[in-house]
């Protein structure tokens, strides 16, 4: 039996690139810098052992915050969603050019009308 294959963190090229800064920062905490540093080699490379042995961690400490950060993005989608949901039912809280873009955004998702400025559904 094989073993399962390690799949690596998702990391947006703006968040690397916060995470990069931060581990850069000299005054920056260091448990944050160690958990920075860490998200990116588990980018970089899945395999919990492997990055565990390269940051001086234990797996378990490793596995923790690999957990956490995939929970904090599955919540940051879930919020995502929420307020483009949100926005789409209440345009009046954007501006003129944010009605455009969610005007063309807002028709593809998913088993949502297009947004109309009268509120009716187009399409």
């Amino acid at each position: 039996m094989s073993k399962p294959q390690a799949v690596a963190l998702q990391v947006s090229p703006v968040q690397r690139a916060l995470l990069q800064r931060l581990v850069r920062r000299q005054t920056a905490d260091q448990r944050l810098v160690r958990r920075a540093s860490l998200v990116l080699a588990l980018a970089a490379d899945p395999c919990v052992q492997a990055v565990a042995r390269q940051q001086g961690l234990t797996r378990k400490s490793v596995r923790r915050w690999r957990d956490c950060w995939r929970q904090a993005t599955q919540c940051q989608e879930r919020l995502r969603s929420c307020r483009l949901g949100f926005l789409l039912r209440n345009p009046g809280f954007l501006r003129v050019g944010q009605r455009e873009e969610l005007r063309r955004f807002g028709g593809g998702i998913k088993g949502r009308p297009p947004y109309s400025p009268t509120g009716a559904a187009t399409g």
